[in-house]
């Protein structure tokens, strides 16, 4: 998802031009505020289905180019969209991983996404509330 991360470091990089933030920051800012625009569109394609909200939470993360393993308390993502880019560039890469996701699933009080780099899948883990 190159493109994806792309565009989302050039629109912070626009941002950069009239706002006092260094550029970890306004890609973060940038990154959150994508996911939630990607979280409001795929609540209103789904809306209509009525999906189980697992179900949703797994497709929406497809839909980005992760791929999603349910485990007991958590969702692991087997892969990184943007591995390359992280390889060079991982705290800013990973910090801008971790804000779109916490943006897309802003609404769910039920997960959270968090930092747990792990050799061969992607650096976040969203933690899950089964209670």
């Amino acid at each position: 998802r190159y493109e994806f991360a792309a565009g989302l470091l050039a629109e912070a990089i626009v941002h950069l031009e009239t706002s006092n933030d260094d550029i970890e920051t306004t890609v973060s800012k940038v990154a959150r505020k994508k996911g939630r625009v990607a979280a409001a569109t795929q609540r209103a394609a789904t809306e209509a289905q009525r999906k189980d909200p697992e179900l949703e939470l797994t497709e929406a993360l497809e839909g980005f180019g992760y791929e999603p393993e349910r485990r007991p308390g958590s969702i692991v993502l087997h892969n990184c969209p943007f591995h390359s880019l992280a390889s060079s560039f991982r705290d800013l890469v990973c910090g801008m991983n971790l804000e779109f996701l916490a943006g897309l699933l802003a609404d769910r009080e039920d997960v959270a996404p968090t930092l747990d780099p792990q050799e061969g899948r992607c650096c976040v883990t969203i933690q899950l509330d089964d209670g």
